[in-house]
């Protein structure tokens, strides 16, 4: 029985991979419509491994805006840097800001 499911679970684990590629591309998308400015409007991007970076177990704080990107803790940037796939190396305070605004698909940079 296992044998003969194998392949209906296997085509269903891909169309998640391509629903999560579509919610990510259409959230970068969107945020690069959006103003620069304190009016600006963006919607979460999940992280390359498809996790929401708002929900368990990650829990932090939503990327509404370039302001809440440059609020950031360092911690929390650390974070995003790393979900968002920036090697820890390369990693100082003004890349890692400018690597999330893009990694969102802000313009502000």
């Amino acid at each position: 029985m296992e044998r003969a499911l194998r392949p209906i679970l296997d085509n269903l684990n891909e169309l998640e991979r391509g629903q999560v590629r579509i919610w990510r591309n259409s959230a970068i998308v969107y945020n690069g419509t959006c103003s620069t400015g304190d009016n600006a409007s963006f919607v979460v991007v999940p992280f390359a491994d498809g996790t929401d970076p708002t929900e368990q177990p990650h829990y932090l704080p939503p990327l509404k805006s370039c302001q809440a990107v440059y609020d950031l803790n360092s911690r929390q940037r650390d974070a995003y840097c790393r979900g968002y796939g920036l090697a820890r190396r390369n990693r100082n305070v003004e890349q890692c800001t400018k690597f999330i605004l893009t990694a969102i698909g802000s313009i502000a940079i």
